[in-house]
């Protein structure tokens, strides 16, 4: 029922945030700025799309194989294009998560506790990569993250830290719960289950090789991210460095961690609107920072729909049994 509420909560606060936006913006200019986009500039956004999964694909089949779990890189491929799909419809990565353990449980059946601990391990290794530059961006663009930090506000930075107490109050619970548990109880089944995958955790992250690999791969990713992002400004006739968008990207992790709306939605907007008047970026001399940062997002978007759609598409046309073969 808890979880049931916060994700009402969050869907609240990402409507009131995108109605803040889109209440008082310049429609004529939203529609002029789409109307002068060049697209020969999606031509490496579409290229980098494919590139992008086929290195969360080639992470994540580095922690199967360590698990003992050796699929192929098709098939790790379509774990992560289709998981990728369910995202974008889905409120947050759980839909795609929970997809990519019933496709792996598929073709090696009893591997549901390495399967878990190997998506963990994946989030473990993007997050922690992100976050990693984020510092770099947040000691680089410091001034930026304050002002940032300022118009997310007091109440939701109260809002985080309350949220923060109750997670912490009900793992130490849980702890308790679970430390007592009987084994033959479905709480005790239950322990058991996440005393195996921390062990599993625990076991891979010793592995140096493993670590410097994964990791390497998640820099590579997120570079792919952010050229993407760099080449879907100029798209939309902005001029925007690409380090300066590398680090304000990481550096904003921080920020869209806030456990306080669906995926960023309405936040992700708010801060690229401070980046912007930080930084002085518009799609031209006769158009907002509000409206060219609105845009920049709603392309965005849009981009990442289509980069996903070959993943529903896999799904929808490869019968599951095809994919066993390869």
């Amino acid at each position: 029922m808890m979880h049931f509420v916060k994700k009402i909560l969050k869907v609240i606060v990402s409507g009131v945030l995108l109605w803040l936006f889109l209440k008082n913006l310049d429609w004529f200019s939203l529609v002029s700025i789409l109307m002068q986009i060049r697209w020969i500039w999606f031509t490496p956004v579409f290229v980098l799309g494919p590139i992008g999964i086929l290195l969360l694909a080639v992470r994540w089949r580095l922690l199967l194989i360590k698990l003992g779990l050796n699929i192929s890189h098709i098939q790790a491929a379509r774990g992560i294009w289709t998981g990728a799909f369910f995202n974008l419809f889905l409120l947050g990565t759980t839909g795609g998560d929970l997809y990519r353990l019933v496709f792996v449980r598929n073709l090696i059946p009893g591997s549901d506790n390495k399967i878990t601990s190997s998506i963990i391990l994946d989030r473990i290794f993007g997050v922690g990569s992100l976050l990693f530059l984020g510092i770099w961006g947040f000691i680089y663009k410091k001034h930026l993250m304050i002002q940032m930090l300022n118009e997310v506000g007091p109440v939701k930075i109260s809002t985080f830290t309350i949220y923060t107490c109750f997670c912490v109050i009900f793992l130490i619970l849980l702890f308790i719960i679970l430390a007592n548990a009987k084994s033959e109880t479905w709480l005790g089944k239950f322990k058991d289950f996440v005393w195996s995958i921390g062990i599993q955790i625990i076991a891979e992250i010793k592995d140096p090789k493993l670590v410097f690999n994964s990791f390497v791969v998640s820099l590579a990713i997120h570079i792919v991210s952010f050229t993407s992002g760099y080449f879907i400004s100029r798209a939309v006739g902005l001029h925007i460095d690409f380090i300066e968008l590398g680090l304000f990207t990481s550096a904003s992790a921080f920020i869209l961690a806030l456990p306080i709306s669906i995926n960023g939605l309405g936040l992700r907007e708010a801060l690229l609107v401070v980046f912007f008047q930080y930084n002085g970026y518009s799609c031209g001399i006769n158009y907002g920072i509000k409206e060219s940062a609105i845009i920049f997002s709603f392309v965005g978007v849009v981009c990442d729909f289509v980069r996903v759609i070959p993943g529903g598409l896999w799904f929808a046309l490869v019968k599951e049994s095809d994919t066993k073969k390869i």
